[in-house]
């Protein structure tokens, strides 16, 4: 018999057909948030800008790259596959009009501006979608212990843009089932309450005190009458330890109880939130910390002494610009101090 009967990808040789298997490239996404300068009004979307160059150069022949590149102060939304713009989408833009008076934000009537919503939508839809896929998250904003400022919206204004710590106690699912399993979100921004800064310089003023070498939890710390200066300093200390100290007391504290006056601080921004109801990883300024923008977001050296404490004393672990890490793991162990 010539030739050779085919049936079904066998020969009569009984040898099967090898079909080449069609490959998928994994799909990795990216979140880039440009808050606003409300005090200029401009965009740190530059810093985004330089953030996306590094995440491109990472491109390979096996993952597809989705980089939602978010700018509040234009209203845009630009979605790129590796190199290629995919979408764009329009939103209400945000001028100098919004601000005619003092540093408040004015939605003029309008209703279709980018907001906290938005982003947290886009994460929702990836953790529906592409579950486990989003690699980082960065927000460039002004920022506090209750989030990133995005556009300085309020509570009760009729449009809040910010992104503040409640919403996490609802959004954080969102982020644990999007987030890949070594990503992280990371707010570029500042976390620096001045009485809170204070605070910790009147600390470091003790002899006990060292920025460098184990202090025992057991150590005490005594500080003259008026040594805190101001009273908000008191109250930092009432309020956490549950004391009643006036500014003109004596005080004695343990190290052990200083520690927890830091924790209290770490747990309760922000990030220590998202790190927490999210389980994920989150890189932010420490309490007491702020960013320095040029040539690049870094986290000033002027309040290096504030990231030796949590770093030397309290087992925190940082990024290359000082920015630190916030993880579950870490919040429950400070939950028990």
């Amino acid at each position: 018999m010539a030739g050779s009967i085919v049936i079904k990808g066998y020969s009569n040789t009984k040898t099967p057909i090898k079909v080449p298997k069609v490959k998928s490239k994994v799909i990795k996404n990216y979140i880039l948030v440009s808050g606003l300068d409300y005090h200029d009004i401009w965009s740190f979307k530059k810093y985004a800008d330089k953030e996306k160059t590094r995440i491109l150069s990472n491109i390979n022949s096996k993952e597809t790259l989705v980089i939602y590149n978010i700018d509040i102060l234009s209203g845009k939304i630009t979605i790129t596959e590796d190199k290629k713009t995919k979408k764009v989408i329009d939103y209400d833009e945000i001028t100098k009009k919004n601000y005619a008076i003092g540093h408040s934000f004015d939605s003029l009537g309008k209703t279709n501006y980018i907001t906290k919503d938005v982003i947290y939508k886009i994460i929702e839809e990836i953790s529906i979608k592409d579950p486990n896929s989003l690699k980082e998250v960065h927000v460039f904003s002004h920022a506090y212990w209750n989030g990133p400022i995005l556009a300085n919206t309020s509570e009760s204004d009729p449009i809040d843009i910010d992104m503040r710590r409640e919403d996490v106690l609802v959004q954080g699912t969102y982020f644990n089932n999007s987030m890949d399993v070594n990503g992280f979100v990371k707010i570029w921004g500042c976390s620096f309450p001045r009485d809170l800064n204070y605070f910790f310089s009147r600390i470091r003023k003790n002899p006990s005190y060292s920025s460098s070498k184990p202090i025992k939890d057991s150590e005490i710390f005594s500080y003259k009458s008026n040594h805190f200066v101001k009273t908000e300093c008191i109250d930092i200390i009432n309020d956490s330890l549950s004391k009643t100290f006036k500014l003109s007391d004596k005080i004695q504290l343990t190290f052990k109880e200083i520690k927890k006056i830091a924790a209290i601080q770490y747990r309760l921004v922000f990030a220590g939130y998202l790190a927490k109801y999210g389980d994920i990883n989150v890189y932010a300024a420490l309490p007491a910390t702020y960013a320095e923008i040029v040539p690049t977001f870094i986290i000033s050296s002027k309040t290096s002494s504030n990231v030796e404490f949590y770093t030397q004393h309290m087992g925190i672990k940082t990024d290359s610009g000082n920015y630190g890490l916030y993880d579950k793991k870490t919040i429950e162990k400070f939950e028990k101090l």
